[in-house]
């Protein structure tokens, strides 16, 4: 069976425009958060990693943890044309901030 998870009560925040102070939760506890509504729900999120595989002389085949991927992650919202989370995340969608 797989591992499940649930999130009921969890939130999705954004901080548009923003890089923290410095890269810790004091840094980014300084930024303003607004909270996006009507969330339904978030995709994964977390690396992926490329497998390499490598074949010995030996005859040996070792599997090797490559590069990571933070890849996309996709969510649905009920759309709300009045709130300000919303308006934020299409504002940013696209700029990697």
């Amino acid at each position: 069976m797989a591992d499940e998870q649930s999130y009921i009560g969890g939130t999705l925040s954004v901080a548009k425009g923003a890089k923290p102070a410095s890269e810790n939760k004091a840094g980014y506890e300084g930024l303003t958060w607004v909270e996006v509504g009507k969330v339904v729900s978030l995709g994964a999120v977390g690396d992926t990693h490329e497998n390499i595989t490598v074949t010995t002389l030996k005859g040996r085949t070792l599997n090797i943890t490559g590069a990571a991927d933070g890849g996309s992650s996709e969510m649905t919202l009920v759309a709300d044309g009045d709130d300000t989370g919303q308006d934020d995340l299409v504002e940013i969608n696209g700029s990697n901030t």
